[in-house]
């Protein structure tokens, strides 16, 4: 099932955890769909960030221009370079 096929990546859960306990914040900047509580459910990706932006939510997707500026407003944030952002999408990473 479609549950069953999210797992953690290799060293993933680790990553978050050190960077977690270094005091970083983190946050989800996510186009999914209402999927992304399946996947909190099965991960529980919440004990390391917040799903703060996720499209299903904020009606914006990446690599919309505003969809950056609202996970800067949402995260509190004034400018997106003090934010480190990282994504499996080439396009969105070039539009942030």
């Amino acid at each position: 099932t479609l549950y069953e096929g999210y797992q953690w990546l290799d060293g993933m859960e680790s990553i978050l955890d050190r960077l977690q306990s270094a005091g970083h914040e983190l946050h989800a900047f996510s186009n999914y769909c209402s999927w992304y509580e399946m996947i909190e459910s099965k991960l529980q990706l919440s004990r390391y960030l917040d799903w703060s932006v996720v499209s299903c939510n904020t009606g914006v997707r990446k690599p919309d221009a505003e969809a950056y500026r609202t996970a800067a407003d949402t995260v509190g944030v004034e400018s997106l370079d003090q934010c480190v952002f990282i994504d499996d999408s080439l396009t969105n990473i070039q539009a942030a």
